[in-house]
């Protein structure tokens, strides 16, 4: 059985979060706001929030240098 590295794991993880707060952020500006965030904004943010949790998940090691 083929294992997946900490890190890819981290960054997947880090990805759908990012997702998931997008959406939700999105959601509120919506509802509480009236102002409706564009598909490719809130791709963009996606796309910023992934990359930010990725790099952070290159301090996640136990010597706590960073790697990313």
């Amino acid at each position: 059985m083929a294992t997946i590295s900490p890190k890819v794991n981290a960054a997947a993880g880090g990805a759908a979060v990012a997702a998931s707060v997008t959406t939700i952020a999105a959601w509120m500006l919506r509802q509480l706001a009236g102002v409706e965030l564009p598909a490719d904004v809130q791709g963009a943010i996606t796309v910023v929030l992934a990359a930010a949790g990725a790099w952070i998940a290159g301090y996640a090691k136990s010597d706590g240098k960073h790697e990313a």
